[in-house]
């Protein structure tokens, strides 16, 4: 901070509610002086909010996708190309939203940066998933007149995907010059996740130009992409068998030598890799480092959000100065607990809950 920013930030300090023109006055410069200066230390991440909320404690930033989930579900056998009775559900989703959700449950505080419309889904977005606070949407886009990203899911009688269209279109719009905004608080966040929705320009802006610890959830085969110009610039990569294998220039149909895969990947810069890898687990590398972690079988009554749960529990125990293998245990906790859960973000998620999950399957 400059001397100035000091002494207005010594000022808030005393009094949080002290308006901009008892600043100017207090210091004896300009209105104009006093507000262009705190722009500035919000942008640095120092004021978080309205009423100077100052931050006192680390935060996280999650930049992606948020969107609503509709889900419909028959009520019978489905029929093709007629109406069917059933129901239909809607809940907050998205890669990039759910793993700040995750983040947000495990206490931490989280800023996301996202697209919205300014539409019914939009509100319900933020109303339903600010958990007491811990999930910010304030460094969010609200475009007035647009429609918010939507995921409709059609299931069958047994409840298995039939067919689903995306409306992300909105995501494109979270551009370099957008995200040009924030490049200050992004880089006084203590860990910030990035998911390959995001445009690739946006993306490569942000690990070329934006200096931080970026853990990034590769999503897809062909999404993953993206990054692969950009890995040196990555700190941990998670991505499932396939993405990795895509990453790398191999068949993802092929069985993969995985330590052999993740030479190749680090090879070109990547400082940490997860795969996760389905039943057999999840591995970790990180130079010489070599790890591989299978859980016991369990019952999964939805797998949808498991791999964002895992990529939250990963980034709060890097963002706690866990090591890799103690990170890879509580990213799989984490993991398990989605699985158990029948909504897509368990409400059961919590640092005590992954911890009883440890304990039980790994006896650690």
């Amino acid at each position: 901070m400059t001397p100035r920013e000091e002494e207005i930030m010594e000022l808030i300090r005393k009094n949080p509610r002290i308006s901009q023109k008892e600043i100017a006055q207090r210091l004896n410069i300009q209105r104009s002086s006093v507000a262009a200066h705190i722009n500035n230390l919000s942008q640095k991440g120092h004021i978080l909010g309205r009423g100077y909320l100052l931050r006192q404690d680390p935060y996280l930033v999650v930049v992606g996708g948020a969107n609503m989930d509709l889900r419909g579900i028959p009520q019978s056998v489905l029929k093709m190309k007629d109406s069917n009775l059933g129901s239909v559900q809607s809940s907050p989703g998205g890669v990039g939203r759910n793993i700040a959700e995750n983040l947000a449950r495990l206490s931490n505080q989280v800023y996301m940066i996202c697209m919205l419309g300014d539409d019914q889904w939009g509100k319900a977005i933020m109303d339903q998933g600010s958990l007491g606070g811990h999930l910010s949407y304030e460094k969010a886009y609200i475009l007035p007149g647009r429609q918010s990203p939507v995921y409709l899911e059609i299931l069958d009688e047994n409840k298995d995907m039939l067919t689903a269209i995306n409306d992300m279109t909105l995501v494109e719009e979270l551009t370099q010059a957008r995200l040009a905004q924030h490049k200050r608080f992004i880089e006084n966040a203590s860990y910030v996740v990035l998911d390959t929705n995001l445009p690739q320009e946006s993306l490569a802006y942000l690990l070329d130009k934006v200096p931080q610890k970026y853990l990034v959830d590769g999503v897809s085969g062909i999404k993953v992409m993206k990054i692969k110009d950009h890995l040196d610039k990555v700190h941990l990569l998670k991505v499932n068998e396939y993405e990795a294998a895509a990453l790398a220039g191999l068949d993802p149909q092929d069985d993969q030598d995985y330590p052999k895969l993740a030479k190749t990947l680090l090879k070109k810069g990547l400082s940490y890799l997860v795969i996760t890898c389905g039943k057999e687990g999840a591995w970790a590398f990180h130079k010489k480092e070599t790890i591989h972690l299978k859980g016991k079988a369990l019952e999964v009554k939805n797998a949808t959000g498991a791999g964002d749960a895992f990529t939250a529990g990963l980034a709060h125990a890097l963002g706690q100065g866990k090591s890799l293998r103690e990170s890879l245990y509580f990213a799989m906790g984490a993991s398990r607990l989605a699985l158990k859960s029948e909504k897509t973000n368990a409400e059961e998620m919590s640092i005590e809950g992954i911890k009883r999950e440890i304990e039980e399957v790994f006896e650690c």
